[in-house]
């Protein structure tokens, strides 16, 4: 049988069962319609417990752990070990269908690591003092994959100035990593970037309620405070791509520069006067600034809050080694990087001669995982940052685990579709609905095509109302161009009323949505986007766009 044959035999099956499940769209309906909703809230952590020479431990039981929130001790509901799957053979995803959840049906690794290279200096005016950093910290990543044992989760990031980009998403294929990790670096110094508002070229857009009058460049003079506004977009677009994940997810974060406890001066400035012919007299000597408790150091101290509560470990590795520099700036770096790990559930490393040791270790000891539960009930969701410390009663053991939450639930969008455009124009992917597609071809050709949306409804508020399961999506279909700039979009709202056995199919099989679109000839990419209106939760997904090379 042709592939074409087969491709449509495919969608023809997919409309059948969609038809058999008598979905039924009231796009007249009130948007506001009241979904159920649990008053019994559970608090997860994911804990890695680890023994005097920092390898996992993975014979505790749940009365091996105590759990306290805010001082008050917790009742576990819910406790289970995960260890690392045995190394096998992995099966090809169908290249006709992609998803926002890779990985095989029903494996969940207890934790899944990301090595993010911080590259943005290398796009500033003044990079040249922390290039040999960078390229030393190729080397180790590149020495530590060399090395990655089967079966463990990895992916590799760049942070740049537009944002994070994907080098390798997840992944225990050690040669598709070495050859992502060969490519760190590669071209950033001769990035042509325009100062922030600079009007890109001009394009056939979609209405303003999507471009957002978004800048899509970066300027070069990194000045701290814009440094540190981009790492928190990063990692926020990094939470927002990991959210359906349950496993403990752990960012190795390797920079030659951290944001610091301490303001008042520029370290690059410093490095460059350091090398200068004719230095400025006293450009050694900076009398620094320290941060105000309300002021500079709450900004990064809610970074690392933010990264516990998306369930996020953070390991920040200082690039710079042995390397000497100001004993105040190595100070506040320090500072902020303990702060980092020790807020997140991870552990900060510096002054080390070498990275390829300390990723072999955070790598192993997330080979074992303890996942402990508790309900702190109702009367304590007071909307607070809440302390959690979790002791054990064996000794000489070590935890590594989130140090808090937050006590709120998610606010939900309903006057702004920030979210749906952000999740439309960011550079990772959004994984807070589970959201598969399927493609006639992969890349997509131009022109018209067929494809076909497929949701976990499992994850999408339903609310039983006339003998009706309801939901209301927003399910949104965006061309981007190769820069990021949103060439074309349609944004379809669905309020479904599904029949009892209709929603049981759809709990099992998942639920359809088929699409018919016209591909523009300057479109590198199709991405969906959904977004549960009740709960404020977004996935997508994204196929490229193939264009044969023509005059």
């Amino acid at each position: 049988m042709s592939t074409a044959a087969r491709l449509t035999l495919n969608i023809v099956e997919i409309l059948s069962l969609l038809l058999a499940l008598r979905a039924v769209p009231l796009r007249a309906q009130n948007r506001d319609v009241p979904v159920i909703r649990t008053t019994t809230r559970l608090v997860q952590l994911n804990v890695v417990v680890l023994d005097n020479h920092r390898r996992p431990v993975s014979d505790l039981s749940r009365d091996d752990f105590e759990v306290f929130d805010n001082g008050r001790e917790q009742k576990l509901s819910h406790f289970s070990v995960a260890s690392a799957p045995a190394a096998g053979a992995r099966s090809a995803a169908p290249s006709l269908v992609l998803t926002n959840r890779p990985g095989q049906p029903g494996e969940t690794p207890p934790t899944v690591t990301i090595v993010l290279v911080d590259e943005m200096l290398l796009q500033d005016a003044r990079a040249g003092y922390y290039r040999a950093a960078l390229r030393s910290a190729r080397l180790d990543v590149l020495k530590f994959l060399g090395k990655l044992q089967p079966g463990q989760q990895l992916a590799l990031y760049a942070l740049r100035l537009e944002g994070v980009v994907v080098m390798q998403d997840f992944t225990d294929d050690s040669a598709a990593l070495i050859a992502a990790a060969k490519t760190i670096g590669a071209g950033q110094l001769k990035a042509k970037l325009s100062p922030v508002g600079a009007k890109p070229e001009t394009a056939q857009t979609m209405e303003d309620s999507w471009a957002g009058g978004g800048e899509i460049t970066r300027k070069t003079d990194l000045t701290e405070d814009l440094r540190r506004e981009l790492v928190k977009e990063a990692f926020q677009g990094i939470a927002h791509h990991l959210e359906g994940n349950p496993a403990r997810k752990n960012v190795i974060w390797i920079s030659p520069i951290f944001p610091s406890l301490v303001t008042g001066f520029n370290p690059a400035l410093m490095a460059a006067e350091r090398n200068a012919v004719n230095p400025i007299p006293g450009a050694m000597l900076p009398v620094p600034e320290f941060a105000n408790p309300e002021g500079h150091y709450s900004q990064l101290r809610a970074l690392a809050r933010d990264m516990s509560n998306a369930n996020i470990s953070v390991y920040p590795m200082d690039a710079k080694g042995l390397t000497t520099g100001s004993a105040v700036n190595l100070l506040g770096e320090r500072s902020f990087m303990d702060l980092l790990a020790s807020e997140t559930g991870g552990r900060a490393y510096y002054g080390a001669n070498g990275l390829d040791e300390p990723l072999r270790e955070v790598a192993e000891e997330g080979r074992v995982e303890y996942l402990l539960g508790y309900h702190p009930g109702d009367s304590a969701w007071d909307g607070k940052y809440h302390h959690v410390e979790v002791r054990l009663r064996r000794k000489g053991l070590s935890i590594l685990c989130r140090k808090g939450y937050f006590a709120a639930d998610e606010p939900r969008p309903e006057d702004s579709d920030s979210s749906l455009r952000d999740a439309a124009k960011g550079m990772l992917e959004w994984s807070g609905i589970a959201v598969t597609l399927n493609v006639s071809s992969n890349p997509l050709e131009w022109f018209e095509q067929d494809v076909v949306v497929k949701l976990d409804t499992q994850e999408i508020h339903f609310a039983y109302i006339d003998g009706r399961w309801r939901a209301n999506l927003d399910v949104a279909f965006v061309q981007l161009a190769n820069d990021g700039r949103v060439l074309e979009g349609i944004d379809d709202h669905l309020d479904l009323a599904l029949f009892p056995e209709s929603y049981r199919d759809a709990a099992t099989q998942g639920w359809f949505y088929p699409k018919t679109l016209d591909i523009g000839p300057k479109a590198k990419k199709l991405r969906v986007v959904v977004r549960d209106l009740a709960s404020g939760a977004v996935g997508s997904v994204s196929v490229p766009v193939y264009h044969p090379k023509g005059p």
